[in-house]
């Protein structure tokens, strides 16, 4: 994405380019096409051995240690005095520690995936959040807004998909390999890969090509055998870079947002597994159904304040008025009840719910003996009646 946008004219040249990396979770510089990708840069240094022997997961920066670091790296790195300015990966971990040593330079921060839409997942100190000058996306979900860091007024403005398809590195593929009319199949784990082939041959796809480890060879020969061809390629490979040179029908893969860019750059189907994590239910409901631009602004909405009601509190009439009619099983019931939200406690309790003194009031009142006992009797009726009984018991 730093590419791409380097070659659009996002940032007009003047002064040394610097791409910083990292080791995790993979090497970049292993990748087929990246030296082709770094030629865009004076310079590609690893953040890994700027903080070894320390992760870089786990360092943080102190305070009073800022303008010694700030120092070192522009002799490192050989910066000079002049103003510097960031191109960061989000604002979490290395590259909010940029940002903090940095202290002084203007950001603009990339979101290659549906977090662009959502709400900043944490808060953003105020000293890092206003030199944030905009924010660069895909546009994968079109007709929706971005919502992150949208709390401090920063500009969004989405990558062109074609200037993204120029800078993918062409990747040689081996002989054989299937395209046009194949499925290609995207997992971490060769249990997922296996039911993802399951997926395909349901659905159709003859000839398939996997992403995965040398211990499915023996699935691919037994494919083979039963004359239903599987190509496995090894990593280490850009998916992207591959679905450029293999232009397959379709997608299967666990990962959401993996299944936008595919979509949103390629054209290609996207299939989600089944079993897809909820850590992002607005990718997966972007990429679970044909792109519907009103109910996915409405569900952004809805996490967004969910996660950040504090920051985000012109959002509630929104996700009111969306969860009235969706249910979104991503959301805890709890949350929901703490919010006053539908889905979380029936209407009329909601009002009293928001308050303070009525939970001190029942738990004052359910410590007593009798009301206990009682309570008990009437709640024992049914299997959530007794679950909510286990609860009185335990006050």
């Amino acid at each position: 994405m730093f590419a791409a946008a380097v070659d659009a004219g996002q940032f007009p040249r003047g002064g040394r380019r610097i791409l910083v990396v990292t080791k995790s979770p993979a090497p970049l510089s292993g990748m087929p096409g990246f030296d082709e990708l770094g030629t865009r840069f004076d310079a590609v240094v690893t953040w890994d051995d700027v903080v070894a022997p320390l992760s870089p997961a786990h360092w943080r920066v102190r305070g009073e240690d800022v303008p010694v670091w700030e120092r070192q790296l522009r002799r490192w790195w050989e910066l000079g005095e002049e103003p510097a300015g960031l191109v960061l990966d989000g604002l979490t971990g290395q590259s909010l520690a940029l940002a903090r040593i940095f202290a002084s330079a203007q950001l603009t921060v990339c979101a290659g995936g549906a977090e662009a839409y959502g709400a900043t997942p944490a808060k953003v100190a105020r000293t890092v959040g206003l030199r944030v000058r905009r924010l660069l996306h895909l546009g994968l979900l079109p007709g929706t807004s971005p919502l992150y860091l949208s709390e401090f007024g920063v500009p969004a403005s989405a990558l062109p998909a074609s200037a993204v398809r120029d800078v993918m590195p062409s990747v040689p593929l081996p002989g054989g390999v299937p395209s046009g009319d194949s499925a290609l199949l995207v997992a971490p784990t060769e249990e997922e890969l296996c039911e993802l082939l399951l997926l395909a041959r349901a659905a159709g796809y003859g000839p398939v090509v996997a992403l995965g480890t040398g211990r499915l060879r023996a699935l691919e020969r037994a494919a083979r055998e039963q004359s239903a061809p599987l190509t496995v390629l090894e990593p280490p490979y850009l998916v992207e870079s591959v679905c450029a040179a293999l232009r397959p029908a379709a997608l299967f893969t666990p990962d959401a947002t993996l299944l936008l860019r595919a979509r949103a750059l390629y054209g290609v189907t996207p299939v989600l597994h089944p079993a897809h994590t909820s850590a992002e239910p607005l990718a997966a409901a972007a990429a679970s159904a044909p792109p519907d631009p009103p109910a996915l602004a409405a569900l952004a909405g809805t996490l967004a304040y969910v996660h950040q009601p504090r920051v985000y509190p012109a959002l509630r009439a929104q996700a009111t008025a969306y969860l009235r009619t969706t249910r979104v099983p991503s959301l805890p019931r709890r949350r929901l009840i703490a919010l006053g939200l539908p889905g979380g406690a029936p209407a009329p309790l909601r009002p009293l719910l928001r308050t303070s003194t009525v939970p001190r009031a029942a738990r004052a009142v359910l410590r007593n003996r009798t009301v206990r006992r009682s309570a008990k009797r009437l709640l024992a009726s049914s299997g959530a009646a007794r679950k909510v009984a286990r609860r009185v018991k335990g006050l």
